[in-house]
């Protein structure tokens, strides 16, 4: 009875996201199509682009092929609808159950302790204070910890997706009741950080945002290869770089040299940022050294065959990671980007999916 209570129970999960991913990512590309008044694809490539997804999908549609080629202009029927990927594939290559545990940024230094991470003062796991060597301390520890700081940068450990909830404060004339009160306002579950000094050349993108590189790598048969990169920034005086905050991104080649052009949430062209930078001078530094990090530590994470990493660059030349992604990863700027996510093994990569899933 046990076993069967079980089994529907995961039957009813992986319904509810299949669901959730065909009706709001083919919902959302639509809107993005209507914004950028983008037509219809032609009659040729829709039916190229359904005889070629009728192999893997029931109902396949045609929106995510129009929203790319509409955007980028070329045409390719190897694009993977956002559905797909996160309904059949992340949920293939990433074992969902562990999931929560790895990405809690409460556990990042003990999971990841050879990965340089930014700096922490404290760190609240389910209501209990702790420094940043693990010892538990009371709140009024982690309110004089809190004070000795000039500015802090605040995020929840669990569920910060989207730059929710982060916050960066000056704390230098703080007394403690204010101290207090933001720990009531966080409730649990939440770090608090020094901020980090990014690298003069990430900065000069947008300085007002710590400008965070998104690396998608994947683990198969034991070998770790990079399949997509891209560079997030913000614009104007946000802190943060996310797209859902009105950040923008731009691709990132093999040698770490940036696109022409960056696109906004919708997919809005830029060729150079609001604040005026240039995207094609730009280059990431030392990006060798962040793929040579992600392909070593990837293969310490084999429940996880598809990871989207968050690096930046400190002013020491020094990878940094911010975080790793092993759920709803991210998929629509890299193929707007550098085309099909899986380039010439689309067809190799969908077809051991099917067969094995």
């Amino acid at each position: 009875m046990k076993k069967m209570i079980k089994k529907t129970l995961k039957w009813l999960n992986d319904e509810s996201v299949s669901v959730f991913a065909k009706y709001h990512f083919q919902k959302q590309a639509k809107k993005y199509c209507k914004i950028n008044d983008i037509q219809q694809i032609d009659k040729e490539y829709k039916k190229e682009v359904k005889a070629y997804w009728k192999r893997y999908e029931n109902l396949p549609s045609t929106v995510f092929h129009r929203w790319y080629t509409g955007v980028n202009g070329i045409k390719d029927v190897r694009y993977i609808p956002e559905n797909y990927f996160y309904d059949v594939i992340e949920r293939y290559y990433n074992d969902m159950s562990l999931e929560p545990a790895y990405v809690d940024k409460a556990l990042f230094k003990k999971l990841y302790p050879e990965i340089k991470q930014p700096c922490s003062i404290f760190v609240n796991m389910n209501g209990i204070f702790y420094d940043e060597k693990y010892n538990m301390i009371s709140k009024e520890a982690a309110c004089n910890l809190f004070q000795e700081q000039d500015r802090v940068i605040i995020k929840p450990t669990r569920d910060s997706g989207g730059g929710k909830n982060v916050r960066f404060v000056s704390v230098k004339e703080f007394d403690k009741q204010q101290c207090l009160e933001i720990f009531a306002e966080y409730g649990k579950d939440y770090i608090v950080q020094l901020p980090l000094k990014q690298h003069t050349q990430l900065a000069a993108l947008h300085k007002e945002s710590i400008n965070t590189i998104r690396v998608m790598s994947m683990l198969e048969n034991g070998e770790v290869s990079i399949l997509s990169t891209i560079i997030r920034m913000g614009v104007g005086n946000a802190c943060v770089d996310n797209e859902c905050s009105g950040g923008i991104n731009c691709g990132v080649d093999e040698n770490g040299h940036l696109s022409d052009v960056a696109y906004d949430g919708t997919g809005k062209i830029y060729t150079k940022h609001p604040q005026g930078f240039e995207f094609r001078k730009g280059c990431i530094p030392c990006y060798d050294k962040i793929v040579k990090v992600i392909q070593e530590q990837h293969k310490k994470l084999p429940y996880f065959g598809l990871i989207s990493w968050d690096f930046t660059v400190d002013e020491n030349e020094e990878p940094v990671m911010i975080e790793l992604n092993l759920s709803w990863c991210g998929l629509n700027f890299h193929q707007l980007h550098h085309g099909p996510l899986f380039g010439d093994r689309t067809e190799e990569i969908l077809n051991s999916i099917k067969q094995n899933r």
